[in-house]
């Protein structure tokens, strides 16, 4: 993660640390409760004890790079408040449209 700040480190470098992370804190209390034929699923990842909100947190951060790293420079707080979880940021011209706004 301490490339995250770096301009010149990308952003898949910062989400694989992140995941990794996140992969190395297997919580064996969790692991107990999954069945056997889910856990031999190809895609299934062992349950963390990382804490979610940090882990939401740095992917925002993350994902924020990603965007400006591909030529985003406009980035904007998010147009309106929600329960729902959603982003901190938009970028200008792709803003979402307000709830119940429309369809």
């Amino acid at each position: 993660m301490a490339g995250l700040p770096d301009p010149n480190a990308p952003a898949a470098a910062a989400k694989t640390a992140l995941v990794a992370m996140n992969d190395a804190l297997v919580d064996p209390v969790k692991i107990a409760d999954v069945p056997a034929q889910i856990q031999q699923n190809g895609g299934f990842r062992l349950p963390s004890a990382f804490p979610l909100p940090s882990y939401t947190a740095a992917l925002e951060c993350i994902a924020a790079k990603a965007l400006w790293q591909n030529g985003h420079t406009e980035f904007l707080p998010w147009p309106f408040d929600g329960i729902a979880l959603k982003p901190d940021f938009a970028v200008r011209g792709r803003c979402p449209a307000v709830p119940d706004a429309d369809a």
